[in-house]
Formats: structure tokens, sequence, C-alpha cells
């Protein structure tokens, strides 16, 4: 028997709102004395305008690390004050109800791929299980095969023929894209099911995981998509792969720490595999979703503006292979800009428009941008730096003292201890959680030069193609290097070689200590090193 209903939005933690007020008062009041003092103790009469331009943008650019490391660190803080429990939504609505299986729901599990097919990940969603752990037959696998590869295209036949599981290939029909794959299924079989679990090829799923899932339906009339919880794995075993991988505890909880807040906001982001969808919002949203590489964000929307709500589970857990080296790592974020770039070009002003309250506006953004953010705040912030130092010449010492290299320091501080402040709230490991989070910042950073320039050519008009994963590693050589990271080599020599010229220019040896300059350093050593971690078997 099905339970009473309710809304998503009347179960969510009202503190939300506390949380944000009280970040933001104390962001504004850091930022203005921080402002105030500059103003008053830096710029004298006749300070170059160049100058109180840098100033300005420099501490606006600090809103990339410090309110978000700020609202985090708050939000952390108060739940810790409170209990854990309080504060984790997914636990505390399983908590509420001991369920029962919806034995009538007919669900297919959508797992798509185009010459990626891993047959260890498909394997998990085969005899998906009720929460008594038997065998639910209402759990329909279907393969959605993109490929164009004979060897992939044998494989899923045969997978298929093992199996017994339907395979759906639509030949030319629709653009290339994942997107598209989904889209020829719900329009030949959208009303055959309840709800759909989308999956990449590299999805692990747990036995229970759409039992678990289901439930977040049966709890709320207004709920249209669960996003479970995805961790890493590295099944190459190299050395790349656990250098930039977090373990299992670590992973789960500092994932499901921002996950949470999002929920506390109702404004969780599908992020397009082990999620689920219902077939009611498929239906209402025209019978398909749009077109892009960024699919499940613009569907978030789209399901908010159709008054349904996207809501993060950590008890949905799902694994996804870590790509397997340097230049795997490369390309997949180059989609996913490709994806935020279509998103931004699509929504931003729709979500600007929309009635959504200024925090879901914020995370909204904060969440579909935050990887790239910080690489481009370090960059932007280094050019500007050395570019003031030519236009104010020997003056530095006197316009732009040690202040201003010490406060965006301690910004820069202030922004990473957030991270162990989430995982004290989890009971997690700080400095392993710390270690993992920004050697990913670092390792982004080293591409950094490759995907501005990828952004600048998209807004020149290139077209944006979806970019398959790469699953399988292979051993990196010289000619590897060369080809996948010159362009990267070149960005960074210059950029060093330009900080160089202007502090000796300036006289002012000391800008070289800035954390700007050391990220930039360290990168363009990184380059040399971080291809080749691949070729390094590790073992744990």
């Amino acid at each position: 028997m099905k339970c009473t209903q309710f809304t998503f939005k009347k179960y969510r933690d009202v503190r939300s709102t506390i949380v944000g007020y009280i970040s933001l008062f104390i962001y504004l009041v850091v930022m203005s004395i921080t402002y105030y003092y500059s103003i008053l103790t830096i710029l004298k009469p006749g300070s170059n305008w160049v100058l109180i331009l840098y100033i300005s943008f420099s501490l606006l650019t600090q809103t990339l690390f410090f309110y978000p490391g700020i609202f985090c660190l708050i939000t952390s803080i108060i739940s810790l004050i409170l209990g854990n429990k309080s504060f984790n939504f997914s636990t505390s609505i399983v908590s509420l109800r001991k369920y029962q299986d919806l034995s009538n729901a007919k669900v297919a599990l959508l797992y798509a791929t185009k010459d990626d097919f891993i047959i260890d990940a498909a394997n998990t969603i085969l005899n998906q299980q009720t929460l008594d752990g038997k065998i639910n037959k209402n759990y329909v696998p279907i393969i959605l095969d993109d490929s164009t590869k004979e060897k992939f295209i044998s494989i899923i036949d045969k997978f298929s023929k093992d199996n017994g599981v339907k395979v759906i290939r639509r030949g030319n029909n629709g653009p290339r894209t994942k997107s598209g794959n989904l889209n020829y299924f719900f329009e030949n079989f959208l009303n055959d099911f309840d709800y759909f679990v989308v999956l990449d090829a590299d999805t692990y799923l747990e036995n229970k995981w759409c039992s678990k899932a289901i439930q977040y339906f049966e709890r709320f009339k207004d709920v249209g998509i669960v996003q479970g919880l995805n961790n890493a794995i590295t099944n190459n075993n190299n050395f790349f792969q656990d250098f930039i991988t977090p373990n299992n505890k670590e992973s789960k909880e500092f994932w499901g720490i921002d996950g949470e807040i999002c929920n506390l906001y109702s404004i969780s982001l599908c992020t397009g595999h082990a999620c689920m969808w219902s077939k009611d919002l498929i239906k209402k949203n025209g019978g398909k979703i749009t077109n892009c590489i960024s699919e499940d964000y613009t569907l978030s929307i789209d399901a908010k503006k159709l008054n349904y709500e996207c809501v993060y589970t950590s008890n949905c857990f799902a694994k996804e292979e870590v790509p397997p080296n340097y230049y795997a790592y490369k390309k997949r974020h180059l989609r996913w800009e490709g994806g935020a770039f279509q998103f931004f070009h699509s929504y931003f002003f729709k979500i600007l428009k929309s009635k959504f309250h200024f925090w879901q506006k914020w995370l909204i953004f904060n969440q579909a941008t935050n990887i790239f953010l910080t690489p481009f705040n370090f960059f932007v912030n280094a050019i500007l730096t050395f570019l003031m130092m030519f236009f104010s010449g020997n003056k530095v010492y006197v316009t732009f003292p040690y202040f201003v290299f010490v406060m965006n320091t301690v910004l820069f501080i202030l922004s990473a201890i957030t991270l162990p402040g989430k995982a004290v709230v989890t009971k997690s490991s700080p400095i392993r959680v710390f270690f993992t989070s920004y050697v990913t910042t670092f390792v982004t950073t080293s591409i950094m030069p490759s995907l501005l320039l990828e952004y600048l050519m998209m807004l020149c008009g290139k077209k944006i193609t979806f970019r398959v994963s790469i699953k399988e590693n292979m051993k990196i050589t010289f000619k590897d290097f060369i080809k996948g990271s010159w362009f990267d080599v070149v960005f960074w020599a210059m950029l060093l070689a330009f900080m160089l010229v202007a502090c000796w220019y300036a006289n002012a040896w000391y800008f070289l200590f800035t954390p700007w300059t050391i990220v930039t350093f360290l990168s363009f050593c990184s380059i040399f090193v971080l291809p080749f971690l691949s070729n390094i078997p590790y073992k744990k």
C-alpha cells in the first residue's frame, strides 16, 4: 500500500535559508573590510588606474573561491552542531518509514554506449533485486547501442544473446549524442515503462539500486528525477588513476555533502548517469529531452519549471571508472566544457528570469561551472598581476605592497579548509579529502590552456561534438606527449617567461611567490610528468 505523499519542497530543511544568509553576510563583511582597507592603505593620491581596476577585479574574483567555501563551511558547522543525521536528507527520509517494493512498477535500465561497451559494468544491470533480495523481473535491462566499430557491435550482440538483453540500434536516425540515443528510445518505447534508469557505459550499479531509488518517487509526489551517488573506481590500476582518485570512504562522504547541500535548497542537478527519471516528467517535457551534451543539466532545469524536483540520494550507490590516463582525463573535461557551454548558451537568461530564488540560481551556476572556475581564476589573476606590474613599473613597491599578496593567499587558504570542514561532518579523513580534491584541481589547472582555447573556439562558432570517453589505457609514448600536450607546454612556458620579464622590469621578484605564480610553475612542470604516470602499474 502506498504511503501518503507530500512535496519535497515542504519536507526540505528550513534552516537552508538561514545558512545562506549567514554565509552571505560573513562574505560581504569580510570582502567589504578587505576592499576598504585596500583603498585606504594601498591606493595613494595619483595611483595608477590599472592598479585600481586590478584590486577591484582581484577581490571580486575571490568570490569564485571564498564564497562557495564560506557557504559550505557554515553549512558544515551548523550540521555538526545539530547532528549529522539531521543534515543528511537521504538518511532521514529512509528512516521515516520501512518501505515496500513497488512490484508492479516497470523500470527500464538504459545502458547507453557508443564504442565503449564494458561487460563488467553491463553485468551489474542484470538481475536487479528487491529490497529483500529477490529478483524483480519488472526491472528490464536494455542496451542503447550507437556503436560504429564492429569490435563492439559483436561483443554487444554476444552479450545480448547470452543474457537475453534487448539491444536497440537507431542507425542514422537522429544526432549522434547520448541525448539523441535516449530520445529515439522515448519516441518508440516511452509508454512501456514507468521509470527509466539512465546509465553510462562505465556505470556499475549496486544490486538493489532500482528498489532504493523508486522509494523517493513513492514518498514525494513532485519528484521527477532521483540522482544517486557515483563513486570512482580504478580498474586499470595505474599510478595516474590512484593519484587523482580518493578511496571509497572519502569520495562517498565528500561528494555526499555537496549533494545534501543542494537538497536543502531543492536544486539538485542530474549528472546524467546512475539516475532515475519518471515517465510523467518525460511526457510533460514533450516526450523527449534536449538534444545536447548537457542533457542532464537541461532536464533538471526543465523539470524544475514543470514543478518537478530532482533529489540527490547517497542511498543509491553506483561506481564509475576513472579516466585511464592523462589524455583521457583531458578529453573528458573538454566534453564537459562543451556541455557547460551549451547549457549556459541555452539556459543562462532563462535561469536568471526564472522564479528560482537567489540561492537556487547561485547553486545552479556553481554546480555547472565549478570544475572550470578554479583554474580559470588562477589564470586570470596571474595575467592581471603581471600586467599591473608592467603598467605600475618601479612604483609597485609603493602602490602594491605585500598586503594584496597576503590577503589573496589567506582567501585561498580559507577556501581550502572548507574541505576538511566538510569532511569533519562526515567523520572522514580531512587530510585525504583535502589532498585528493586539490590534486584534482591541480591536474585540471594543467590543462587550462586547452580548455581556454576550446572555449574561445566555441565562441567563434566551432561546432560542439560529443567526445566518447577513452576507457582503455594505452602506453603513452613521447610522440603521444608531443601531440597531446604541445599547446599546453608552449602556453605555460610563454606565461612563465612573461612573469619573469615582469618581475625584472618592476624589480619585484617577490611576485614569484604568489599563489598564482607557484601554480603556474607547478602546472608547467606537471605536464611533463602526468601523462607518463599511467605507464606505471599500481597495485594496492
